[in-house]
């Protein structure tokens, strides 16, 4: 197992001048992680999470959206089969970001945390499709008979210990994306056929915020979402019905 990807979400009430909210505060990350900025036009319509201000450092991006923080990052590849020391990364990363813009700019709602995780499986030929067709026969049996599969995504949440924990499945592969030139068209064709696959296996989404159940304190609710997630993690596979399968 490894960690691909962790997001780490504080919502606060609408504000629609967010950009001036924490101008300040973006303008400090910016100048001492020496990392980009930049503000983004989009309609006026659009929904209040989608991002007005993007902030790029070496492994983080940072979206502000009218009611919410937004933080991405990838635990590099030396700590990223362990789920402790990849939490501990992103969370000292964004303690930092957090810092400079929730105290007092913003009233804080709530905070969601979401990983996502790998299991490679397979040979190198299999496709996501081929690679997840287990998973279904352990988790719902359905009657496929001689039926192709075309597509699978699981999706269940429940609430438990005060938090929403939904949980996502699906397959993944990943491919050796050269480009390739055919003829003397200079057309660059992106078809997936094309690729050949170098990794394939069961991806798993857990999605873990306290909307229930929030202290009002960002950085309490940050720390027991990560202690939730810790103990998710443990117990994730045996809950899921996959221990046999991803082992």
């Amino acid at each position: 197992m490894r960690i691909a990807n962790i997001q780490i979400v504080a919502s606060f009430e609408l504000d629609q001048e967010i950009t001036f909210t924490v101008g300040d505060g973006l303008k400090k990350l910016k100048d001492s992680l020496k990392g980009q900025l930049h503000l983004i036009n989009v309609p006026e319509a659009a929904p209040p999470s989608t991002p007005r201000a993007l902030f790029k450092a070496e492994d983080t991006i940072l979206a502000v959206g009218y009611d919410r923080f937004d933080f991405n990052t990838k635990p590099p590849k030396h700590i990223n089969d362990s789920y402790e020391s990849s939490m501990t990364f992103a969370h000292d990363k964004v303690v930092h970001l957090f810092h400079e813009l929730i105290n007092g700019a913003v009233k804080y709602r709530w905070t969601g945390i979401v990983t996502q995780l790998e299991f490679p499986l397979g040979d190198s030929n299999q496709s996501a499709l081929e690679v997840i067709a287990p998973i279904i026969e352990a988790l719902i049996k359905p009657n496929v008979q001689d039926k192709d599969l075309a597509a699978f995504n699981l999706q269940l949440g429940f609430m438990q210990n005060g938090f929403n924990k939904i949980y996502s499945i699906k397959g993944y592969e990943n491919r050796k994306l050269d480009i390739i030139i055919k003829g003397d068209a200079q057309v660059v064709n992106l078809s997936d056929e094309d690729y050949e696959i170098i990794e394939s296996g069961v991806q798993i989404t857990l999605d873990i915020n306290n909307k229930p159940n929030p202290s009002g304190d960002p950085f309490g609710d940050m720390a027991a979402v990560i202690d939730e997630h810790f103990e998710s993690s443990v117990k994730l596979l045996d809950e899921l019905n996959l221990s046999e399968v991803l082992k």
